[in-house]
């Protein structure tokens, strides 16, 4: 894929205006692999992005176009949809609406990136360091009910420590909070998905109906293990 990099880098300068709607991407189900299917969305759809895998660009102003541009996106494609028709896991990721053939490309539900750490305790309702501290947990014990016993009890012992007057109130209720359910549910349901994605705050975004939601939910144990671990 030679020419894949000047392809991308040719939206940077010739996007055109946005006609949505106007793009069937089941055109794309004809094309050999992502060079074509690049050169025949030039000038049609804005690129929202590219890494290692995928590039995205901006279908509509509610749904995206992620590309597969080696394996690796492929795979990546395959868990995010697998994740996505999981019904424990699916209010925990984006909505996927089309896939194309072989997984080459699927089209996803526009998600914005939050903003920070701020705006994911607003609209979740959970301290961003609980979020971390659990997952640390999670990583280490690998069970959901110990590692929330275990984090729950670390923000007790921490605020005992900073003689707070009322220690662990930050946390006092939280497995009741919607998106804590959401997230353990995911979890129970779904061990593979990884734990250090989802303390990067980036990684995390927010959909018009205001779910808070993973972004790019393909990044899984098995995708790992079969194409980024050495």
């Amino acid at each position: 894929m030679s020419n894949l990099k000047a392809l991308l880098n040719f939206w940077l300068v010739e996007q055109m205006e946005l006609e949505e709607g106007k793009f069937n991407p089941d055109t794309l189900n004809d094309m050999s692999g992502p060079e074509e299917m690049i050169m025949a969305l030039a000038g049609k759809l804005p690129l929202l992005g590219q890494g290692s895998s995928r590039a995205a660009f901006l279908l509509d102003s509610k749904r995206v176009l992620k590309i597969a541009i080696n394996e690796k996106g492929y795979a990546q494609n395959a868990a995010e949809l697998e994740l996505a028709d999981d019904p424990g896991v699916a209010p925990l990721v984006t909505k996927i609406f089309r896939v194309g053939k072989d997984n080459s490309w699927l089209v996803s539900e526009l998600v914005r990136p939050l903003t920070g750490v701020k705006e994911f305790q607003q609209l979740t309702s959970v301290p961003w360091s609980f979020l971390v501290d659990f997952m640390q947990f999670y990583t280490v014990l690998g069970d959901v009910g110990e590692a929330f016993e275990s984090t729950v009890a670390a923000v007790v012992a921490r605020d005992k420590k900073n003689r707070s007057p009322s220690p662990g109130i930050s946390v006092r209720g939280i497995e009741h909070v919607p998106f804590i359910g959401r997230l353990f549910t995911a979890l129970a349901n779904r061990p593979d998905m990884m734990p250090g994605d989802m303390i990067i705050v980036s990684h995390w975004g927010k959909t018009p109906d205001q779910r808070v939601v993973l972004m790019d939910s393909g990044f899984t144990q098995e995708v790992y293990d079969a194409h980024y671990a050495d």
